[in-house]
């Protein structure tokens, strides 16, 4: 399949969920039933179809270890957050969602692609939820930029190999448009630790 900017492309899809004791199971743990004649075994079929438009508003998947900060890439601050296709937008708002035991967000700044002039405020008061809003300097255009950057970090006490999703949602714009979110998975792991261990080896 192919995938823009971690979304599925638009177009006709078809998933087969492969009926194996090492893979997908019933919920009671047996084979599936794919072609439905009551017997177990038979993998299951099914097709979907997208046909999404419109701004997508995104934030990435990364892994940073217990007491590291959250920069992305390694050589930058803070993790950025990037809005495409939202042609005429002037005003911004949406949340994201996190487990504060996994991250700690303290701040959001505006990122490189900002139109001068723009404003960001961050709204904390609900623990694991940021509402963020942004009034922008200029209309955007209907390329891809950098809306704000998170200075975040993996808090000391984060167990090693848990996972969260980053929750993006509530999105709104001051155009028609319509705007879908791309969540980001983050794993707390040092990066390029292959084996798990917590450790370069």
């Amino acid at each position: 399949f192919v995938r823009t900017g971690g979304l599925l492309a638009n177009g006709s899809y078809t998933v087969t969920l492969d009926s194996r004791a090492d893979a997908f199971a019933t919920a009671l743990g047996g084979l599936l039933d794919g072609n439905r004649d009551g017997t177990g075994g038979d993998n299951y079929t099914g097709s979907f179809s997208i046909s999404g438009s419109g701004a997508v508003l995104r934030i990435g998947e990364f892994s940073r270890g217990p007491g590291q900060a959250a920069d992305v890439p390694a050589t930058a601050m803070g993790v950025p957050i990037t809005i495409s296709g939202a042609t005429g937008a002037r005003a911004v708002s949406f949340s994201l969602e996190y487990d504060p035991s996994l991250l700690q967000i303290t701040g959001v700044v505006g990122g490189a692609g900002m139109p001068a002039g723009s404003t960001v405020s961050a709204d904390f008061s609900t623990p694991g939820v940021v509402h963020i809003s942004l009034a922008l300097g200029d209309a955007l255009g209907a390329g891809g930029l950098e809306l704000v950057r998170l200075t975040a970090q993996v808090p000391g006490s984060a167990p090693y190999g848990a996972k969260q999703v980053l929750d993006l949602h509530d999105i709104t714009l001051d155009t028609a448009a319509p705007v879908r979110d791309d969540d980001g998975l983050h794993l707390v792991a040092y990066v390029g630790d292959t084996s798990g261990n917590a450790k370069y080896s």
